[in-house]
């Protein structure tokens, strides 16, 4: 690679179904003269026949993406009849990868007065009411299908960042990459297992009514508080566009 110049050679290589490099040729690629459609797909994974993944809940699948202009794939001719003058080296630039999937954000914000601790239990944050995970549902020349009908696809997710704000209060905020999914027919349900001044306290939120499309991020924001010595949540909702800003 270049330095500073984001420029870099392809070299032919393999990988294991996580996309973990096995073995690299120490040879650049040569291709001969011809016309080729270049992709990317981010972070490395092995294709299956025909091009295709299988992508589940929780994971993260960023891919050049024809929908859209700023994302399409980039096309170039490679012709045989160089000077003697000319280099002999191609340089491909890609446009930007699109978020192939959707993104729920929850951030849990403590009223400062009472609550000193706020941490999640082993068991996380359960999601149901996601759509089911099938086995090659994204391919190359194809992107993630949404379904209108009744899901049972569930999820796990234990990643969790915590801290302390400005004002004293400590936040808790979880992220989870999905599936495209629909929340008309079957709400999205989402339990968090909370331990607040280190004592258990489950809660919930249902989604309904949302349509969580990929390259968007939904950004739920709660604050906890304590009422009659009961711990209550109050959730506000505020949605933003995950699109890469384009040059």
């Amino acid at each position: 690679m270049g330095e500073g110049t984001g420029v870099t050679s392809l070299y032919p290589c393999e990988v294991d179904a996580d996309g973990n490099v096995e073995s690299i040729d120490g040879t650049p690629m040569f291709i001969s003269e011809g016309n080729y459609i270049f992709w990317a797909v981010s972070p490395a994974r092995e294709l299956g026949e025909g091009n295709t993944l299988s992508v589940k809940n929780g994971e993260e699948l960023l891919a050049t993406d024809d929908r859209y202009e700023e994302t399409k794939s980039t096309y170039i001719e490679v012709k045989g009849d160089w000077a003697n003058d000319e280099s002999r080296i191609e340089v491909i630039r890609l446009k930007p990868l699109f978020n192939q999937t959707a993104q729920l954000k929850f951030t849990i914000t403590s009223e400062a007065k009472w609550i000193h601790s706020l941490e999640l239990l082993a068991a996380g944050v359960e999601y149901s009411g996601l759509q089911e995970e099938t086995e090659n549902n994204w391919s190359l020349s194809d992107t993630l299908k949404t379904d209108y009908g009744m899901k049972n696809g569930t999820y796990r997710e234990t990643e969790y960042v915590t801290g302390v704000n400005s004002d004293g209060t400590h936040y808790l905020e979880v992220t989870t990459p999905v599936l495209p999914v629909n929340a008309v027919a079957t709400p999205v349900v989402v339990l968090f297992n909370v331990l607040i001044n280190g004592v258990p306290s489950p809660f919930s939120i249902m989604l309904t009514e949302k349509n969580f499309q990929a390259g968007y991020s939904y950004h739920y924001k709660g604050t906890v508080k304590l009422q009659d010595g009961v711990a209550v949540i109050v959730w506000q909702f505020v949605e933003w566009n995950m699109d890469v800003e384009f040059d």
